[in-house]
Formats: structure tokens, sequence, C-alpha cells
């Protein structure tokens, strides 16, 4: 069967390769810096995310971004540990199209990361931080050293966030002065009712 199938060009070519669009790549770039992760399958790669079922949307708004490299399919993880929560998770195909991301520094992530990357890894590792009336914003920065936040926070700057570091785990915040910024970053690309 496989050797009529692929006899009358009916088979998928294994290990497809894709253009991927600089939209497409902010995404991967955030997800790098965030949420996403790389498995290595053979020579080449696929990219993979997992999110709390609350954030079903986010993934969903990503999955759909991410196509036609993206399975088409969304997977339920139900939860599998007292700790966890239960989870959706989408991968892309397996193509060398992903080894060039899959391979790169942190660094020359920062150096490529634009605004809907900086956007995609602040809903990935941020969060809401309580501490006033008016809440600010945090963004876990405990992976990267002290001259790849510096160089996240001048990235952040360039596009009108101004943060700093605060506690050891050299976690970034942004003060409530940021926050019309934040929601104007954010409706820029995400649907509102996201």
């Amino acid at each position: 069967i496989y050797t009529f199938s692929k006899n009358n060009n009916l088979v998928k070519p294994l290990n497809p390769v894709f253009d991927i669009t600089e939209y497409q790549e902010q995404i991967i770039y955030g997800g790098i810096l965030g949420d996403g992760s790389f498995k290595r399958n053979g020579s080449n790669y696929y990219y993979r995310e997992c999110h709390a079922i609350p954030e079903a949307g986010y993934l969903n708004w990503k999955h759909q971004h991410l196509m036609p490299i993206s399975r088409n399919k969304i997977y339920y993880i139900k939860k599998r540990k007292d700790t966890q929560n239960d989870q959706v998770e989408f991968c892309t195909v397996n193509t060398p199209s992903l080894k060039r991301y899959a391979e790169m520094s942190i660094d020359d992530v920062l150096n490529n990361i634009n605004e809907l990357g900086l956007a995609i890894w602040l809903l990935d590792d941020g969060w809401i931080r309580r501490n006033s009336k008016v809440c600010s914003y945090g963004l876990s920065g405990g992976a990267l050293t002290c001259e790849q936040i510096d160089k996240a926070l001048k990235k952040f700057s360039s596009i009108g966030l101004d943060g700093h570091i605060v506690g050891s785990k050299k976690d970034i915040s942004f003060c409530s002065d940021n926050n019309k910024n934040i929601k104007k970053l954010m409706y820029t690309y995400f649907p509102q009712d996201l």
C-alpha cells in the first residue's frame, strides 16, 4: 500500500520545508523566551507549547498563526499530579525549517525579537503584580544572565515600556505607569476578548 501511495503521490512528504514568515518568527521568539520548547526528532525539530485550560484561547491564537507548520489538532492533557492543572498543547510538524530557531542562543533571540515577540514573552511569563491599588506587571527573567536582562530592558524601552530588575530571581518589573502602553501593545496584536 505504501509503495502504491508513493508511486501515485498520495503520501505526504516527511520533514517538509516551510517558509516561516516574520510574524511566525516573532511568535517563535516570544515562545523561546516564554512557554515554548523544541524537541529534536532525528536531525530536525518540532516546536511545542502547552498552557493551562484558562489560557486555551491564547494557545489557539498561536496555533492558528503558526499554520501551516502546526499539526491540525490541539491536545487536551489531563493533570498528572495534584500540583498541575489540566492543559492544552499543540505541536508543529517535524521540519528542518525550525532548526535555526532551535539552535539559536538567547542573545540571538534578543537581538532579533520585535514588539510582537516581546508581547508574547510578556503574556507567556508575565503576571500582574498586585502590590498597589493600580497594579503593575512582572516578567520572569530567572533563566537570563544579567547582561541578557539588560538587553531585554533596552528592547522593552525601545517600544515604550520601562522596566527594572527586582528580587534575587532577576525578575523584570514594569511600574503602573506602563499599564496604558502594555494594554495598547496587547490590543495591537490580540483580540480584546482574548
